[in-house]
């Protein structure tokens, strides 16, 4: 059965009461849906629990990998395939995919833990070693008769890497199960049963929950009317839109294990999660997966939380999390992998200050841009930003940075506890992605007039601290600070116990390969348990 959600044309009324009728007919029709093959019974609908663990057999729409099996105590999980690194279109304008574009493979599969467990992996292509990422997770793996073999304590977000190299790994997305009363359907409780459902986009109001059960698949699809609009600037057609809307609304929930994708709409085109003039709000447990632009943009909103969410995308402009012109956001546990800047902070609107965000235990992978930080549209003032205790697995261009291309001032903003796998080796792809760079970063502070930015005057950025980061790889990776002009400068960076694997502390900005360019003002080194500090300019 099809979930279809009415457009943005048809009255609020109508919106809502279709909208119930076609889940209330849903809730009705949901069967159990049993794992064949596999021992264990379901406990409610949709779920395969086996020894303290859960997971899901997804409709065909997902496609089934070729590359891995997996199995947790013996008892086979569904493992899937998800496109990553879309072939790009380089072209005048904003540059884009071809439909159907050619891309790469990653493997994934979603499970529920509530207990340790020991999992096998075996990759479907010979390889000589392997590795179990973050490396700061601590799972130690041994390799017996071809199969990977580990234990996990907790629920995490790993990533199974051979041969260390960044090509076609899987990503095991490990969770604790969600309470069973998050599932009971009722008036303020919308839920999304098993099986493959289509949706031109679902609004949600004030006081609503919504869930996406394990093994149910949203897939966004745009209405035929809809023929986009062409623009001149970036030579290309955009489809406004987006999956779940929730705007000017309060206490409105989205959880579950279920997916998303938007695999048919066209790039540049809707939005998987947009939160604007909202409070209240949280995100929880679902997965995104090939996003046609943000995935997440929480836009002029407060007491806003977005808990293991998990993203996977192949093409660009599909930045993971963005929270913009917004206050009190709270971003935690999550897995982001994606063809743009990972989780970061913007400020859009003019006069609407970000303030007070807060990102910890994520872990992202960076095929395009920026991992972490504060990014391009800052027209206003960005400040109390704490990025802690996250992992970078992988990063084409910039683990972490501040680049402001319009007026707003960033300050204070944290980087703190941070570790960087380097997985893959020299980072060149040979292919459009060297555009940016031919060797990833560590840091990249920069104040700059570019395509992104729309105000004359540039901004500044003030109280900086890149502390305690551990690379893990075998190499240093370099960083740049530039300013614009005596009066839009970058002033009072600290970077402090910043280690390689085998070389300790990097003491200096020598051994940090650290540039600090024109128009940057007090940036110290401190390293270990000096107290000196040197003085960079």
């Amino acid at each position: 059965m099809q979930l279809r959600s009415f457009n943005e044309r048809k009255s609020p009324g109508n919106n809502t009461a279709g909208f119930l009728l076609c889940l209330c007919l849903l809730i009705c029709a949901s069967n159990p849906a049993r794992a064949a093959g596999q021992e264990g019974s379901p406990d409610r609908e949709g779920v395969q629990s086996v020894n303290s663990f859960q997971f899901w057999q997804q409709p065909p729409c997902i496609e089934p990998s070729r590359d891995f099996e997996v199995s947790v105590e013996g008892s086979n999980v569904p493992v899937y395939r998800a496109r990553v690194r879309a072939e790009i279109l380089t072209k005048p304008g904003l540059w884009s995919h071809r439909p159907n574009a050619p891309a790469e493979s990653a493997s994934f599969a979603i499970l529920d833990l509530a207990k340790p467990a020991r999992i096998s992996v075996r990759p479907s292509r010979p390889f000589s070693s392997a590795a179990v990422l973050p490396k700061n997770a601590g799972v130690q793996c041994e390799v017996c008769d071809g199969a990977i073999v580990f234990e996990i304590s907790r629920p995490c977000h790993l990533t199974v890497a051979l041969d260390g190299s960044d090509k076609n790994p899987l990503h095991l997305l490990v969770s604790t199960p969600l309470p069973t009363d998050e599932l009971k359907a009722s008036r303020q409780v919308i839920r999304i049963g098993p099986g493959a459902h289509d949706t031109g986009g679902i609004k949600l109001s004030s006081g609503q929950t919504l869930v996406i059960e394990g093994g149910a698949v949203l897939r966004a699809v745009m209405p035929p009317e809809d023929k986009g609009s062409y623009s001149e600037q970036w030579h290309v057609t955009f489809h406004g839109g987006t999956v779940i809307e929730i705007r000017n609304a309060e206490n409105v929930r989205v959880v579950g294990r279920g997916i998303i994708t938007a695999a048919g709409i066209p790039h540049p085109g809707w939005n998987m999660i947009r939160i604007e003039d909202s409070r209240n709000v949280t995100v929880e447990g679902i997965t995104l997966l090939d996003a046609a632009n943000w995935n997440v943009m929480v836009n002029n909103s407060e007491n806003v939380n977005i808990e293991d969410l998990r993203i996977i995308s192949a093409r660009l402009n599909t930045d993971g999390i963005n929270s913009v012109n917004s206050r009190s956001v709270s971003i935690r546990r999550c897995f982001v992998r994606n063809h743009d800047d990972g989780i970061v902070v913007k400020t859009i609107a003019s006069a609407r200050p970000a303030a007070d965000i807060t990102v910890r235990d994520c872990t992202l992978w960076a095929d395009w841009g920026y991992g972490l930080g504060v990014t391009y549209e800052t027209r206003s003032d960005v400040r109390n930003v704490i990025f802690e205790r996250c992992n970078m697995i992988f990063a084409r261009h910039w683990n972490l940075g501040i680049h402001v291309s319009d007026s707003g001032s960033i300050s204070n903003v944290v980087f703190r506890d941070i570790e960087i796998d380097d997985l893959g080796g020299t980072g060149r792809t040979n292919d459009a992605r060297d555009a940016l760079g031919t060797e990833p970063m560590l840091f990249r502070g920069v104040i700059t007039s570019d395509v992104w930015g729309h105000d004359a005057e540039r901004g500044r950025i003030s109280d900086v601290a890149i502390e305690n980061i551990a690379i893990k790889g075998g190499r240093v990776l370099p960083s740049l600070l530039s300013g614009f002009d005596d009066s839009h400068m970058i002033r009072r960076v600290l970077f402090r116990n910043i280690s390689l694997t085998d070389r300790g502390f990097l003491a200096d900005a020598s051994s940090l390969r650290l540039t600090a360019e024109k128009f940057v003002d007090d940036i110290r080194v401190e390293s270990g348990k000096d107290t000196a500090a040197e003085q960079v300019r």
